[in-house]
């Protein structure tokens, strides 16, 4: 008899209780007292650790906690956006701590190194420094145009290579400054002056190179071809050089009266 009512009892609770449970008489109804671990009707259902504290919903035996509370049973506070991967969470006031580079309430906005130095604005952990500066912190002066990648920039002054000038680095030297006997164009190269020759200007010659109508000779002086004359063959010879009788002007007699 004890038997029957005992299986009565098991045979009215859903599921018998999964064999996770006692099923017992409560108030008139037969109902499951589920062993640890187990919840539900039936004790059919994984049960979630502290019944989820009464802030999230279980499924599975897992908490699926509210947007306020996080942790294995929803126990303790969140903090904003999990501080994004960046700071160590505060449960207890749900602040975050953030890690060094980074701030703002969920820790989610990269500093700047030295908050650019007062000299330019933050984005996205960058500098964008203000004109004039340079650097990751905006600490250093920068140069005229980059000195156009012809050497390097020290505090807002170029540092030229070998071979170029300026503020900028934009002009080229000379060879030996040409020696102090021409001027040096922006390519770098030599315009000797009258007289002189060679890449440098360095090396002495007959005036005007003899224009091509004559030869140097060891004295630097012209030895010009016929029908021409003057320190560098630049003028046109007169015949008979007007036979000592009047005036030569590019190639013409102007005769003395008389003749």
């Amino acid at each position: 008899m004890v038997l029957f009512v005992v299986l009565a009892q098991i045979a009215a609770c859903p599921n018998n209780c999964t064999l996770r449970g006692v099923c017992k008489l409560v108030e008139g109804r037969h109902r499951c007292d589920c062993y640890p671990g187990y919840s539900g009707a039936g004790c059919s259902e994984l049960a979630c650790p502290n019944e989820c504290s009464g802030r999230g919903t279980c499924s599975g035996g897992i908490c699926s906690c509210d947007s306020a509370s996080t942790g294995p049973d929803c126990s303790l506070r969140a903090c904003p956006n999990g501080c994004s991967g960046h700071g160590f969470c505060d449960s207890v006031n749900a602040l975050c701590t953030c890690e060094q580079g980074f701030a703002g309430p969920d820790c989610a906005t990269r500093l700047c190194p030295s908050n650019c130095s007062g000299r330019g604005s933050c984005l996205d952990g960058q500098c964008l420094c203000s004109p004039g500066w340079t650097g990751l912190a905006c600490g250093y002066r920068s140069c005229p145009e980059d000195c156009l990648g012809r050497g390097a920039c020290l505090n807002g002054t170029c540092i030229c290579q070998d071979g170029f000038q300026g503020s900028a680095c934009a002009q080229r030297l000379c060879p030996n400054g040409c020696s102090a006997q021409g001027r040096c164009d922006a390519s770098g190269t030599c315009r000797c002056d009258d007289g002189w020759t060679s890449h440098d200007c360095s090396v002495a010659t007959c005036p005007s190179q003899c224009s091509g109508r004559g030869t140097c000779s060891s004295n630097l002086t012209c030895d010009c071809e016929d029908g021409w004359t003057g320190r560098g063959c630049e003028q046109l010879r007169c015949r008979n050089d007007c036979s000592g009788a009047g005036l030569c002007s590019d190639g013409q007699c102007y005769c003395d009266v008389g003749r």
